[in-house]
């Protein structure tokens, strides 16, 4: 591979080409040239967003201006421009006031970006979507460096996020704080009528996921928006009231708000965005799982617990056990007292991996779940961290 990237890029084949710009895609800020040169699936991703060896040749001699690359590709200048805004609406460069750059996040930019533009849909293909499934699930989730810098242990290193809790599932006499009150939060990022929801990358890798009937349920605000907007089809507009209508179905279909991990929030600078998870299509989640790390390794717990109020109301329908994604919500087998030392299986809360999410009390059919505040508001830092490139 090397050696392909010591030649000129109007000297490639139109394969190595494909290679070369893999080659140079890096991980994040702070990654390097060669991290993905040998990935079997990055290449035929660029084959199928690129249009032509044309696009990878003006890839390969970024940084730079039009003007500068135009001499170096045997091109003009316009036509240098007109390809390279097309690859920008691609989030396959990136345009800045020091002039055009290759993704700096294979991840944030290249991952979460490009696959949220449909208007590309019919020219990529189906199989381009199969493709990212696969890249993700065969090599870039494997990575032992994946999760380097943003996984820690449970209890002492800041997470990204934070779980939310439902407002349906709190006890009568719990108050949310501002900074944990969705509805207030959408009050406020709504007021310039700069709120929307966008598509979900994640989950546009795996269509044809059931959990995915809705893909709209990524939440982006303000200068998020008005990115997300301008590439066209991409953001559906909802005012708070509609938004947090949105949320609730959501919860109900078993996903999980989580949004930056701070008071400041949602006035954190930054932060334009926020996800609704399931594990069936998380890239956070699910690879975090395969590399053996917890739910409280990869995001904050709320500040609340599920707690079943009467186990011996329990109609053991095993509802609570499905919708749950952290593996908290259980069945345990409760012996009977009587001369017949039988039993029967009962809701059980694990609360070493309970989040606080309160969806298992949405779907309780008794409504026999609710969630207590076990933290104290010290739980949440005082600002949340920026988010890693």
């Amino acid at each position: 591979m090397e050696l392909v990237m010591e030649k000129n890029p109007m000297e490639m084949t139109e394969e190595e080409l494909y290679r070369a710009v893999a080659w140079k895609m890096k991980k994040g800020l702070k990654g390097k040239d060669g991290d993905y040169g040998y990935s079997k699936y990055l290449p035929l991703i660029f084959e199928r967003m690129l249009r032509g060896p044309e696009d990878a040749r003006i890839l390969l001699n970024l940084p730079g201006l039009p003007a500068d690359i135009a001499p170096k590709v045997g091109m003009t200048e316009e036509e240098v421009e007109s390809r390279l805004n097309v690859l920008g609406d691609k989030a396959v460069a990136w345009l800045t006031r020091k002039g055009w750059f290759l993704p700096r996040s294979l991840v944030a930019q290249l991952h979460d970006a490009g696959l949220c533009v449909p208007k590309y849909d019919e020219e990529y293909g189906e199989e381009f979507f199969l493709l990212w499934q696969s890249f993700c699930r065969l090599e870039y989730w494997l990575d032992p460096n994946y999760y380097a810098g943003g996984i820690g242990d449970k209890t002492d290193q800041q997470k990204f996020s934070r779980v939310m809790p439902d407002h349906r599932a709190l006890a009568e006499d719990v108050e949310l704080a501002p900074w944990e009150d969705l509805k207030a939060i959408f009050d406020i990022l709504g007021e310039d009528g700069k709120l929307g929801a966008f598509l979900c990358s994640c989950g546009r890798a795996r269509l044809g996921d059931p959990k995915m009937a809705d893909p709209w349920k990524c939440i982006v605000w303000r200068r998020g928006y008005d990115y997300w907007n301008a590439k066209g089809g991409c953001v559906k507009t909802l005012n708070p009231d509609e938004m947090m209508a949105k949320i609730d179905k959501l919860h109900e279909n078993g996903l999980v708000t989580t949004a930056p991990n701070g008071k400041n929030f949602p006035g954190a600078p930054g932060t334009q965005m926020f996800c609704n998870c399931h594990i069936n299509h998380c890239d956070v989640m699910l690879p975090a799982i395969l590399q053996g790390h917890t739910s409280q390794e990869v995001w904050s717990p709320s500040r609340y617990r599920m707690t079943v109020k009467s186990t011996d109301d329990c109609k053991a329908c095993q509802k609570c056990v499905d919708i749950c994604i952290f593996g908290a919500a259980q069945m345990k087998y409760v012996p009977d007292s009587g001369i017949w030392h039988g039993g029967k299986y009962k809701a059980w809360v694990d609360p070493d991996k309970c989040m606080g999410c309160g969806n298992c009390a949405l779907v309780c059919p008794i409504n026999n779940r609710v969630l207590e505040l076990v933290r104290p508001a010290e739980h949440v830092p005082d600002e949340a961290p920026k988010i890693p490139e």
